[in-house]
């Protein structure tokens, strides 16, 4: 059970910087997705125009929300992962 124990150790953080990593490329992208779509909308309907439908500002609200769920969510699992690392004092 010590090998067990002690890759379980290592991977935690490795999991919660995998999982981070992944929802703010995820967010990354899909905003990459929304600015080239109304980029290409506008370019198809009027041509030589320099600039894109900003159907991005949509998407902007929920990546503030999600952001800041991700934070939370981040911060708690790290004070989790550090409190089951500390040792405990019983006090009667």
């Amino acid at each position: 059970m010590l090998p067990l124990h002690i890759v379980g150790e290592l991977v935690q953080p490795l999991s919660l910087s995998l999982r981070l990593f992944g929802n703010v490329t995820g967010e990354d992208v899909l905003l990459a997705v929304f600015v080239g779509l109304g980029v290409g909308l506008l370019g198809a309907f009027v041509h030589g125009v320099p600039f894109g439908l900003p159907l991005q500002a949509m998407v902007y609200p929920l990546l503030l929300i999600f952001g800041f769920i991700q934070a939370l969510v981040f911060t708690l699992l790290s004070t989790i992962y550090f409190y089951m690392m500390v040792p405990h004092d019983e006090h009667h």
